[in-house]
């Protein structure tokens, strides 16, 4: 647990750190004569998610003989939930933009557009507290209905990438689904965040005639919002390599003088080299200490 909050609070920092480099984009416009607080939201941005990739796409380690592998790959499954909540709630705060310039210029504010970011809102909350539960299958569902059925989605690519995201989170969610998801997730885990993009690229860049780079603001959220996607998918991939190091079969046979699996207690008989082999069964939640002491019992008694 307090790797996963060590990790948020980085994120934090980087956050903020972001901030500060974009004003570096943002000085050289304003010389050019374009909008500073416009050009620094870019910059921030972009190297936003550049850390954003570099703290928490790595591979944590720590000493293993403190932290197993579950627990490893539990807290880097909470770390791909927690960049997904950021990139979403990113893509709520521009959502938010929006809304105050429509009311600004036209006193107008369409309840759907509000619906959407208090959507937004709650699928980014709970994917910052990363819980694989009913309540976050419930949000899923929720934002999945909710995108469909008030048209905020710009084609038919990524209605079905919304579709995708949700049988996924259907089965990488229910306890009784998620060995038989887990193969098909390592193949389209990336799709819902590449129909997301690409379906935006066809309707506005291509089929509508628009200049693809003409509005920077459109561009990066779809971007934002497709590596959300991305996230989320890998995320839900976390749930089988932690299934994979949990389910390997160790047989401890206690009331004997062996263990079964010489991958754990080795060639080497001397007590010592048993008893940190014993050890590391305990770390690793392999053995109890009641059964560890019994073991050191009968060591010692030899």
């Amino acid at each position: 647990m307090q790797y996963y909050w060590v990790s948020i609070i980085s994120m934090l920092f980087g956050a903020l750190f972001g901030a500060f480099l974009g004003l570096i984009p943002a000085s050289i416009a304003k010389k050019k004569g374009h909008s500073f607080v416009l050009w620094w939201f870019y910059g921030w941005m972009l190297f936003l998610i550049s850390m954003i990739h570099v703290m928490f796409i790595a591979d944590y380690s720590t000493d293993p003989g403190k932290k197993t592998t579950q627990e490893s790959v539990g807290d880097q499954g909470r770390m791909y939930a927690a960049a997904a909540g950021i990139f979403f709630l990113i893509v709520t705060l521009y959502r938010c933009y929006g809304i105050f310039l429509l009311n600004y210029y036209v006193s107008v504010i369409l309840p759907k557009d509000v619906g959407y970011v208090a959507v937004l809102i709650v699928l980014s909350v709970f994917l910052l507290i990363g819980r694989k539960n009913t309540a976050t299958l419930a949000v899923f569902v929720l934002y999945s209905v909710y995108v469909i059925f008030s048209g905020k989605f710009s084609g038919p690519l990524e209605l079905v990438g919304i579709l995708l995201l949700l049988g996924m989170a259907v089965g990488n969610i229910l306890p009784s689904l998620q060995e038989k998801a887990a193969g098909i997730t390592r193949i389209l885990w990336f799709l819902p965040g590449a129909l997301h993009f690409l379906s935006y690229i066809l309707k506005y860049a291509f089929m509508g005639g628009y200049d693809f780079f003409g509005n920077w603001k459109a561009v990066l959220m779809y971007l934002v919002q497709a590596g959300g996607y991305l996230m989320i998918g890998l995320w839900f991939m976390a749930k089988k390599r932690e299934h994979i190091s949990t389910s390997v079969p160790v047989n401890i046979y206690t009331d004997a003088h062996c263990v079964s699996g010489s991958a754990f207690i080795g060639e080497d008989d001397t007590k010592e080299a048993s008893l940190r082999s014993y050890q590391s069964l305990v770390n690793s939640g392999l053995m109890t200490e009641a059964e560890f002491e019994e073991k050191k019992r009968q060591l010692l008694e030899k």
